[in-house]
């Protein structure tokens, strides 16, 4: 837990906040080798995109099953605070995952081995990881889905989201009257 921010520690800048909601929400995943990375919106995306590395400094490749307990009460409060944006193309998926089954691929940082998996937020946070569509990557052809593989037999190498901004607070009244819907 040696990466805990004090809890007084002020910052203006929405990218700062960003990254330091996730390593405050990922500390013990950062004790073991997670690499998070927060990037200002660019001409490819208009958001804050997040990447986390599992493989950045060391060569500990991680199952579902590994990171589950720490990657969906992480995801649930993500989502509760920010607006996450849906990938281009990629039929309203949230995240990307990068994975390989292959182990030495994923040691290695091999990215001719790997696969990206697209899933929406909601649905991993239901731990439903058969809901993800496959892209193949650095193929000749970026978008041969194949549904054979699932997240669950694979090495995690990274998860990518990309952030609009803070969700809009609701009203009390309004979520009474969701509440009774």
């Amino acid at each position: 837990m040696k990466h805990l921010k004090p809890f007084n520690e002020n910052t203006n800048n929405f990218e700062e906040e960003l990254k330091d909601f996730c390593e405050n929400n990922l500390a013990y995943l950062i004790d073991e080798g997670l690499d998070i990375s927060v990037w200002a919106p660019t001409k490819f995306f208009k958001g804050f995109k997040i990447s986390l590395d599992f493989n950045s400094r060391n060569d500990n490749p991680r199952l579902w099953n590994d990171i589950k307990d720490h990657m969906i009460p992480f995801l649930t409060r993500l989502s509760n605070q920010y607006e996450i944006k849906q990938y281009p193309r990629q039929d309203k998926k949230d995240i990307m995952i990068g994975l390989t089954r292959d182990l030495e691929a994923a040691k290695n940082h091999w990215p001719h081995r790997k696969t990206e998996l697209y899933y929406q937020v909601n649905k991993l946070i239901n731990d439903d990881t058969k809901s993800g569509v496959f892209y193949a990557k650095l193929s000749s052809n970026p978008d041969v889905v194949d549904d054979s593989d699932d997240v669950l037999y694979s090495y995690i190498t990274e998860f990518e989201f990309i952030i609009g901004g803070y969700k809009e607070k609701k009203s009390v009244v309004t979520k009474i009257k969701s509440f009774f819907k």
